[in-house]
């Protein structure tokens, strides 16, 4: 059990998980978010993923969201098996 301070939620979240041994993605990520309002309050978070050079992989409403979004255009695509 980890608890951590930081300047809001998130980041104490991060610092907390950093803790317990949770390894940052080196080079991929994979987005599925739901509601368009979360879509919205993550875009600012993955242009900034992109310009730190990660690769997005989205499933299909995220991905189409995403890809909409100017530079986010470069979003994968990915299906889940239903």
């Amino acid at each position: 059990e980890v608890a951590c301070f930081g300047q809001n939620q998130y980041e104490a979240f991060l610092k907390a998980m950093i803790s317990a041994g949770f390894k940052l993605p080196s080079k991929n990520i994979l987005l599925s978010i739901g509601p368009s309002q979360q879509k919205q309050e993550i875009l600012q978070y993955a242009h900034i993923l992109v310009d730190m050079g990660f690769q997005l992989y989205a499933t299909k409403s995220t991905a189409e969201f995403l890809s909409s979004q100017g530079k986010l255009d470069s979003c994968i695509t990915v299906y889940k098996p239903h």
